[in-house]
C-alpha cells in the first residue's frame, strides 16, 4: 500500500498536481481544479433564478426504447472525452448579468444546418409540452418526479432546461413550447476552462499510464466536483454542473434529428448511443472533422482541435468528436445502462455494461440474462449470480466511526448497511441485524436483475419489443432537485456503485464519469 501511494503520488507529481487527499478520482479533479482557481470564479445564481437552477439539474440521459436481442449489424457512437468537451464552453459567472425575458425571439436561434447561430450561448429557459402528436420513439427533456425518479415523457406540464437542449428538442417535437427564459449576458471573454484542451492533448501524447491516467480522471471527474451535494463541496457550481450534462444530452437530441427515422435508435448512455442507421460524417476516423453541438467561443458544430499525438495536423480521436464501433452480431438490450453484444468477444469486452449490477456480472452470466429475458419478461426480477464482494471502509464504517451493521432487506434480497436502509426509507430496525460482515471481510451478494423498464419508460408495447413512452399530465411539472427527495432507485445504484468501486479488481481505466452523472 505504501508503495501504491507512493506511484500514486508521483503520478500526480509528474502530472503538474499537487495531491493533497487521498479519496479517489475527485481528488484529482480537486487538484486540477485549484491549480485553474477555479473556486475564485464561481458565483451563484441570483435569488429569484435559485429554484429554477435546482428544477434544471440532470444527471446524463440513461434511456432504451426498446429491450430484448437486436440481432443484426448495428453501430455504437460514443463521444470522446463527453463532460471534459462540455467544460470548454461554461461561461464566466463573474463578469455577466442575467436577464429575464418573455419573448421567444430573445432565444438564440438554430440555423439551417442544426447549429446555434447568433444570440447569447447561455440561457434558462421555461417549457411546457403541449398534447400529444403521437410521437412513440422518443420523449424531449428529462422531468423530475416528486420521488425524485426521472424519465423523459412524451407529454408533461414542463419545466426548466438550459438553451442548447430547449432550441434542438424545440427543432424535433413541434408540441415543445415556450414559456420564460433568464439570458445570460457575458461581459469578457474570460474562459474559465481553457486549459481543459492541453490536459486532454497532453494525456493523448503520453497514454494512460501514470500520470495519463491522472489527467484522464481528473479531467473526467470535474464535473463531480461541481456537482458535490454532499461535504464541502467548495467547487459546486449548479449553473456550471446542469449546463455540462445539458450540452451533453443536447448533442445527443442533435443526432437524433439526423436519423431518417427516429425508431431506429436503441440506445443512450450518457455520452453514446445505439443505432441501426450509420453516420459516416460521425466518424472522425474517415472525415477527420466530426459534427458535434458546440456552445460558447468555438465554431459551432466543431470539434476542439488537438494536435495528433504523432505531431500530425489531424486527430482521430479530437475533444468532443464521435467515435464508431460496428457490432455486427447484434446487442441484448436488458434495461437503462445494462446492454452487451451478443457473443462478445474478447475485443468487445469493454463495451459490457452493467450499471448498478457490475461488468464483470454481467460479462459472466450474458447467457442466463437472456434466457431469463426469454422466459420470464417483465414478469418478475431473476437472480443471476452469488458474488463475493469486498467491504469496502466508505460501505462498512457509519459516519459516527462505528463498525457497520449490516441488515437483511427482503425487497431486494441483499444485506444492506443500515445507512443505506435508512436513505432508502427502509424500517431498518425491524430487520433481523447481521454486525458482520464489517470493513476489511468479505460478503456473499446476490444479485438479481429487473428488466421492467421503469421509471424511464412505461412498459413494452404491443409487438413485444419497443418500449412505452411515458405521459405526465399537463398540470404537473418537474421539481426542483433536492437531497431529500433521492428515489429508492438512486439511493441503491448509488450505494452498489461505491461497493463496486471498492473491489480490489476494480479497473480504473473503464472510470469515465463521476457517479452522479448517471444518477438520474
Amino acid at each position: 500500500m505504501a508503495e501504491l501511494a507512493r506511484r500514486l503520488v508521483e503520478a500526480h507529481d509528474a502530472a503538474g498536481l499537487k495531491l493533497t487527499n487521498f479519496y479517489g478520482a475527485g481528488s484529482s479533479a480537486s487538484a486540477m481544479l485549484k491549480k485553474m482557481g477555479i473556486r475564485e470564479k464561481i458565483k451563484p445564481a441570483p435569488d429569484v433564478m435559485r429554484e429554477a437552477v435546482a428544477c434544471s439539474f440532470f444527471g446524463g440521459r440513461f434511456e432504451n426504447s426498446i429491450i430484448g436481442k437486436e440481432e443484426r449489424e448495428l453501430y455504437s457512437y460514443d463521444i470522446s472525452s463527453a463532460y471534459p468537451y462540455q467544460l470548454c464552453f461554461l461561461p464566466c459567472l463573474l463578469h455577466g448579468s442575467w436577464e429575464h425575458v418573455t419573448d421567444r425571439k430573445k432565444l438564440g436561434e438554430l440555423r439551417a444546418d442544426g447549429k446555434r447561430g447568433s444570440g447569447s450561448p447561455v440561457a434558462l429557459v421555461r417549457y411546457s409540452l403541449g398534447p400529444n402528436p403521437r410521437i412513440r420513439d422518443w420523449g424531449p427533456f428529462p422531468f423530475r418526479m416528486d420521488t425524485g425518479s426521472i424519465c423523459y415523457p412524451i407529454t408533461s406540464g414542463g419545466g426548466w432546461i438550459w438553451q442548447d437542449e430547449f432550441l434542438q428538442g424545440e427543432k424535433l417535437f413541434p408540441h415543445v413550447r415556450f414559456h420564460e427564459a433568464y439570458v445570460y449576458h457575458q461581459e469578457c471573454h474570460c474562459e474559465p476552462f481553457h486549459v481543459i484542451p492541453d490536459y486532454y492533448c497532453e494525456r493523448c501524447r503520453i497514454g494512460k499510464e501514470g500520470p495519463g491516467i491522472v489527467i484522464k480522471l481528473g479531467c473526467n471527474s470535474c464535473y463531480g466536483k461541481l456537482a458535490q451535494s454532499v461535504g464541502k463541496g467548495l467547487f459546486q457550481s449548479w449553473i456550471w454542473a446542469s449546463l455540462i450534462t445539458s450540452g451533453c444530452r443536447a448533442q445527443f437530441l442533435e443526432v437524433l434529428g439526423m436519423h431518417e427515422d427516429r425508431a431506429n435508435c436503441l440506445m443512450i448512455a450518457t455520452d453514446g448511443f445505439v443505432t441501426r442507421e450509420r453516420f459516416r460524417a460521425l466518424h472522425p476516423a474517415d472525415e477527420k472533422i466530426v459534427i458535434p453541438f458546440a456552445r460558447g467561443v468555438m465554431e459551432p458544430g466543431r470539434p476542439i482541435p488537438v494536435p495528433h499525438p504523432t505531431g500530425t495536423d489531424s486527430t482521430e480521436k479530437p475533444l468532443g468528436g464521435w467515435e464508431e464501433d460496428i457490432i455486427n452480431q447484434g446487442i441484448f438490450f436488458a434495461r437503462p445502462g445494462v446492454y452487451f453484444p451478443l457473443n462478445p468477444t474478447a475485443e468487445q469486452i469493454k463495451k459490457v455494461r452493467g450499471r448498478g449490477v457490475g461488468k464483470g456480472v454481467v460479462l459472466e452470466n450474458w447467457k442466463k440474462i437472456v434466457e431469463a429475458w426469454e422466459k420470464t419478461g417483465l414478469e418478475e426480477t431473476v437472480k443471476i449470480a452469488n458474488v463475493s464482494r469486498f467491504c469496502g471502509a466508505k460501505s462498512s464504517i457509519s459516519r459516527a466511526g462505528k463498525p457497520g451493521k449490516f441488515i437483511y432487506n427482503r425487497a431486494c434480497g441483499q444485506h444492506v448497511h443500515q445507512e443505506m436502509a435508512r436513505e432508502m426509507g427502509l424500517d431498518w430496525w425491524k430487520y433481523p441485524i447481521n454486525p458482520e460482515p464489517s470493513y476489511g471481510q468479505w460478503m456473499t451478494r446476490k444479485v438479481e436483475l429487473s428488466f421492467h423498464p421503469m421509471p424511464k419508460r412505461e412498459g413494452v408495447n404491443p409487438d413485444g419489443k419497443t418500449l412505452t413512452i411515458r405521459k405526465m399530465p399537463l398540470d404537473m411539472t418537474s421539481v426542483p432537485y433536492s437531497k431529500a427527495i433521492r428515489s429508492e432507485e438512486v439511493v441503491e445504484y448509488k450505494w452498489l456503485n461505491q461497493e463496486l468501486l471498492e473491489q480490489p479488481d476494480i479497473d480504473l481505466s473503464d472510470y469515465e464519469l463521476d457517479s452522479l452523472g448517471g444518477m438520474s
